[in-house]
């Protein structure tokens, strides 16, 4: 049985821990804000054509990702910057990514290099998907390593269409991600947010459904 005494050296005990506890130090990287991820329209079964996914464009995106004291922001801001190689890197994970979750929503899609050269892709399919990155923004708040990053970033996606040779889908979807730490890993989470957002409207089935 607790006598006084023990029972307060206990409760302090007990309250010192929970204070280490809330003083430890989340791992960079560890995902604190992830991105809302909506179901895709299955095209399992619907008339679909082939799609080419064409590499996805980062040609407009700045290496300083962010900005000093965005609006209502609150503690020590300060913006990333990411390098050439990082972008690159980028560019291919996002185009790979854009494929591998065609192909699980059941559209036949592979990946080629070319960029759009005019209005039309050179595609060896009936539809290609191209996607810009429009905006693609990424801030750290606290102090040295510790606080969190978030990331925002928004997709400009057409679809072109080889038959009519048109653009028959013009749309744009975005994201935001946070994670612990000052690191890029925000980024990738809040692009796969976009996709997700891409993959569920029903007019991109549409849009590639054959007559």
């Amino acid at each position: 049985m607790f006598t006084s005494l023990s029972r307060s050296v206990f409760v302090g005990l007990l309250t010192a821990s929970a204070a280490l506890a809330g003083c430890a130090t989340t791992a960079p990287g560890t995902v604190l804000t992830a991105p809302q991820s909506r179901p895709a329209v299955t095209a399992a079964g619907r008339a679909t054509a082939p799609v080419q996914v064409v590499s996805l464009d980062l040609s407009g995106v700045d290496t300083r990702l962010g900005w000093h004291n965005p609006v209502g922001s609150k503690g020590q801001v300060a913006p990333l910057f990411a390098t050439a190689a990082d972008l690159a890197m980028w560019q291919d994970a996002m185009t790979a990514q854009t494929t591998a979750a065609l192909q699980s929503a059941g559209y036949v899609a592979e990946t080629v290099p070319q960029r759009f050269a005019g209005d039309a892709p050179v595609t060896r399919h009936r539809f290609g998907l191209a996607g810009k990155v429009t905006r693609l923004a990424a801030h750290h708040t606290g102090s040295g390593g510790g606080g969190h990053t978030n990331a925002d970033v928004a997709v400009s996606w057409e679809v072109y269409d080889t038959k009519s040779q048109k653009v028959v889908l013009t749309t744009t979807t975005a994201s935001t991600a946070a994670t612990a730490g000052k690191t890029l890993d925000a980024v990738p989470l809040a692009f796969r947010g976009a996709l997700s957002e891409l993959l569920a409207d029903e007019r991109l089935v549409a849009a590639m459904s054959t007559p």
